[in-house]
Order: C-alpha cells, then structure tokens, then sequence
C-alpha cells in the first residue's frame, strides 16, 4: 500500500499542469488566462511506447493522457479516459469501457481502435508488460475493449490505468521519428513547439474533452540541469516553480520573505505561480512534501518540493 500511495504521488504531479490555478487553495476562485514556466524532467521520448523513464510522463502529460488516473486519498486507479475497469477474476479478463465523445487534438476519435492501436505498439516495442502481458486483447465495440490473460493479477487495473494514449493518426501521417519529439493527445493541451535542449511549449485546447479547462493558456518547460541556474532563473522570475530546492535555496528563499507551508501542515506543498502570469494569488509561499489541489470537486494530490513565485 506504502509503494502504491508513493507512485500514486508521483504520477498525479502530471495532473498539476493542467488544472494549477485552482490548486492554490479549497475556497480559491478558478481563474483564466496566464502561462505557467516550469522545468522539463529528462526525458528520451514524447511517444509512450518508445519511453524508457517515466519522467517522459511530466512531460507529454499535458497533451497525453491515460486511461486512469490515482485517486491521491485511497491510491485506488480510476477512470480517467476509461468510463470504466472491471475484472473477472473467474474468466481472467479486464473489460475496459471508454468514455465516449472525446477526440484527440488533431479532430481524430478516441475509440476502442485508438487504444487498440496503441496496445499493439506497446507489444511491438516489447513493453506487453505494460499492458500486464496479456495472452489476447480485442474490441467488443467501438468503446470497449477486452483483454484476456492466463493467471489472475490484482494490478491489471493499477497498470492499465497508467496507459498512455497516444494519436495513432498523428503517428501513421509522421512517423515514428516525428512523434519521439511531438506529443499528441486528448490533453488539456496543444504542443506548439520542441526545442532540443531548451524547452517545450504547450498552448490551451480550446476543445478539450471536459468542459471549461484547462484554465491556464499555455505552459512552458525548461531544459536547465545546473541547480544554481534553476535558482537563478527562479529569482528572476524566468521560473515560476522550483523544483526541489536544497536546503541552503530554502533558508536563503524564506530570508526573503516566502512561508514554508509545509511547516504547518507536513502534507501539504505551498505552491504559487506568478499572480501576472496566471492571475492567481499574491502571498510568497514555500513547500516541501505532499500538495493537494481542488478543481470542480475532485482532489487530487501531487508529491513535490517546491517554490514559486508570486509575481
């Protein structure tokens, strides 16, 4: 359970970029508008077949989403781009039901065959265990598909749930080549652009699948590997979260006027993006450990160590 809730953590910081601005706060009003500057994870691929880390999770997350996501409470998986998961713990299957009306960024349909597509690149490039090894797998209908294996496993719904879809139109019309560099999705977001070495931009989804998100118009994401340029760039306002800042950043950050939230609440991460970039709050906040944001009734919690600034 200990290493579930762990990875539950990990995972969910993908579910930050998109929704941030109702994050700061239980009673904060959602706010329109802004961009958010973070630091990109290194990362190998921004298709989900060809990664090799999960840290290319943080950043394709915010064009390409997953069947399921973590419940940050319980740990449990559930639905995300699935309506539904349900076993058979008798006939050995994972029947998983897809949401309906969703399209993918480019105005292709997010069906049984999209996922279907994506299960086979999956065993292609030998990640079937990504996918639980499955003996067979097929689509019962054009929103379900059925997976079938030859012994029980109580982590089908857990592993599937973290199933990166990706495009398959976008991928048959580029190639394998194009798409290690472009991620394409039913996301909150649009990639606009892929520097090597430098950043990667997303733009607002004008039409994404749940209604009125995302909030923020765009997020961008750095390639800066040096701690002290990190920091740098995070007090000259080039950067407005800091990812896991070392003691020294902390005690010189709080010199200067930022809370340490989690100080008051061990499990939860003070995080604030600039109130001129995403319109938000104002107040200087510090955190470290376990943050959990609120957006449209549901909860979901981020693992991070952080600061940002407030403008």
């Amino acid at each position: 359970m200990k290493l579930k809730k762990l990875t539950a953590l990990f995972l969910s910081v993908l579910m930050l970029l998109s929704v941030l601005p109702a994050a700061l706060a239980e009673d904060a009003t959602p706010q329109y508008g802004g961009m958010l500057t973070v630091l990109a994870m290194e990362s190998n691929s921004m298709f989900p077949a060809l990664s090799s880390t999960t840290s290319n999770r943080f950043n394709f997350s915010p064009a390409v989403e997953a069947l399921g996501r973590r419940n940050a409470e319980t740990g449990d998986t559930e639905p995300w781009l699935a309506e539904s998961f349900t076993v058979d713990a008798d006939a050995l299957t994972l029947t998983i039901n897809l949401r309906e009306g969703i399209k993918f960024s480019d105005g292709s349909d997010f069906n049984a065959d999209a996922v279907i597509w994506n299960f086979d690149k999956l065993v292609e490039y030998g990640k079937a265990s990504e996918i639980c090894s499955p003996e067979s797998y097929e689509k019962t209908d054009d929103y379900t598909v059925v997976l079938h294996y030859s012994a029980w496993n109580n982590t089908w719904v857990d592993i599937l749930g973290e199933c990166y879809i990706y495009c398959p139109a976008a991928f048959e019309a580029n190639g394998e080549e194009w798409a290690t560099l472009h991620a394409v999705g039913t996301g909150a977001f649009i990639q606009s652009e892929f520097v090597q070495d430098s950043h990667i931009t997303y733009v607002r989804n004008d039409n994404y699948w749940r209604a009125g998100e995302p909030y923020l118009d765009s997020i961008k994401m750095l390639y800066i590997n040096d701690s002290m340029t990190q920091y740098a760039s995070f007090i000259n306002k080039e950067l407005d979260v800091l990812r896991n800042p070392n003691s020294a950043n902390i005690k010189q950050l709080l010199s200067l006027g930022y809370e340490n939230a989690a100080s008051d609440a061990p499990n939860l991460a003070g995080i604030t993006p600039s109130a001129a970039r995403a319109g938000l709050h104002s107040s200087h906040r510090l955190g470290q450990g376990h943050g959990r944001e609120h957006s449209r009734g549901q909860s979901r919690s981020w693992h991070v160590c952080c600061a940002a600034w407030p403008g």
